[in-house]
């Protein structure tokens, strides 16, 4: 019992004295601002883009970036059994991105792309690809995010 008492004061003395703080606190948001941000093409991965840009868009600052955005979501089926079943898909979330600030006009795109293994239940298989069509979205604008910065 002392042992694990411890084994956590430790452990707590050690992270709060090693100057840990959050990525992405909101101390850390970095430099720049979204003055607009234009979403087209698939509605959800455009919809998890907005919620992680949110924090940056103030369309007072005069000095932000105008966004424009197009996304594009295909699941592609990869291999199949004997049957014809599909036994495994790609999932693949690519986004064109044209960012306009005062000095310059940027045009570049992001790719993802994901594996996925077919399931019986397909109720269980739509969930799964929800799943990961979040997590591309997610790291298409954290990529997104990183570009801003620099």
């Amino acid at each position: 019992m002392i042992k694990n008492f411890l084994r956590i004061f430790l452990f707590a003395i050690l992270i709060v004295s090693c100057g840990y703080s959050p990525m992405y606190s909101k101390k850390n948001l970095g430099s720049f601002s979204i003055q607009k941000l234009t979403l087209d093409g698939d509605s959800d991965v455009n919809k998890i883009i907005k919620n992680k840009l949110r924090r940056y868009i103030k369309q007072s600052d005069e000095n932000g970036f105008l966004v424009e955005t197009n996304t594009y979501y295909k699941k592609k089926s990869l291999t199949k059994d004997t049957t014809g079943n599909t036994t495994k898909y790609e999932i693949l979330i690519k986004a064109n991105f044209i960012i306009k600030s005062n000095k310059e006009t940027k045009d570049f795109a992001i790719t993802e792309v994901a594996i996925m293994k077919s399931f019986e239940n397909k109720f269980d298989e739509s969930q799964y690809e929800k799943t990961i069509k979040n997590n591309l979205s997610s790291l298409i604008s954290d990529k997104l995010i990183i570009r801003l910065q620099n």
